[in-house]
């Protein structure tokens, strides 16, 4: 759903400049999995290129080379470790 989501916003904004990115992870340990089974997260983690959990700062430096914001004031800035950035016109 994010993919197509992302697909169709990058079509539709293109026109005006805007450039659309995603960020799909790996797991990473928050409030959001937490109540999700150990032995989903394991299957989850046995797909995965490298089967580990992700760290927030993996996260920060895709978004950071996206926008140019260095990484640890991307992470300062949002105490969760999820990090958005501007699009600008």
């Amino acid at each position: 759903a994010v993919l197509n989501l992302t697909q169709v916003l990058a079509r539709e904004l293109a026109p005006f400049g805007i450039t659309v990115n995603a960020v799909g992870p790996t797991p990473v340990k928050t409030d959001l999995i937490r109540s999700v089974p150990k032995e989903k997260l394991d299957a989850l983690l046995a797909r995965q290129a490298i089967p580990r959990f992700g760290e927030p700062e993996d996260v920060a430096n895709v978004v950071a080379s996206w926008t140019g914001i260095p990484v640890r004031r991307c992470l300062r800035a949002c105490p969760r470790p999820i990090c958005s950035h501007r699009v600008s016109h």
